[in-house]
């Protein structure tokens, strides 16, 4: 299921969250922001549980949940492997639109400074500060969506 369809089926089970978002929308980032926490935390004066989450279509018994680590959780030994051997086979790090408060995150950055051949780069795209500014060779800070969208327009011609 694409993003764009589980926000769709999102609004249809939760109208009243749905209308709260409308109301509450930064128009300038079309997104929620208006009190964002560092983690992705927003204080809602909802009843959460109120709030129904669409069913796995693999698991009809489970909560739809996307292959991705949230706050708070543990990345498994294969992914954390596999991240560790990016980094140390690359010459520079790009982290983008992340606090990294996350600290599985945050030690890649570590991890480049502090191993392998020296002059590694790191550059952190993001609004607001992270825990990595002071790791970092360059920061933007600037939305990521549209600093990328004009990227990748700039890399495809």
């Amino acid at each position: 299921m694409s993003r764009s369809d589980f926000q769709e089926e999102l609004k249809i089970l939760n109208p009243i969250f749905a209308e709260w978002s409308e109301r509450n929308r930064d128009r300038n980032q079309l997104d929620v922001a208006s009190s964002v926490n560092p983690d992705g935390d927003v204080d809602l004066m909802l009843d959460y549980s109120l709030f129904k989450y669409p069913t796995c279509p693999s698991c009809p018994s489970g909560m739809m949940k996307p292959s991705l680590v949230f706050f708070g959780e543990n990345i498994t030994h294969t992914v954390r492997d596999n991240a560790f051997s990016m980094v140390d086979n690359a010459s520079a790090l790009l982290a983008v639109g992340t606090s990294l408060q996350v600290f599985s995150a945050f030690r890649l950055l570590r991890r480049i400074k502090e191993s392998g051949p020296p002059g590694r780069k790191i550059m952190i795209l993001n609004m607001g500060e992270t825990r990595g500014d002071a790791l970092a060779d360059e920061r933007i800070s600037a939305g990521s969506s549209a600093v990328l969208a004009e990227v990748l327009e700039i890399v495809s011609r």
